[in-house]
């Protein structure tokens, strides 16, 4: 509600376009189980998963295409 009155901006419940890179940056449980084939799903043909809490192996997701970036 703050953002769409303040900033009018509106929170999507779930992605509905592609994107180039995703970037995680909070540490919800609605984003524990994220896997590749969810990343793939919604990114164009290199996606680039941005975690800025190092919660994902980044292994994991090199294996899968996937290019990881942590802080």
């Amino acid at each position: 509600e703050f953002l769409n009155q303040n900033l009018s901006l509106k929170l999507k419940k779930e992605p509905n376009l592609v994107y180039d890179a995703i970037i995680l940056a909070v540490d919800h449980d609605h984003f524990k189980n994220i896997d590749a084939s969810y990343i793939k799903k919604i990114s164009s043909n290199n996606p680039i998963l941005i975690d800025l809490d190092q919660r994902f192996n980044k292994e994991y997701f090199k294996k899968s295409g996937i290019e990881y970036w942590s802080l």
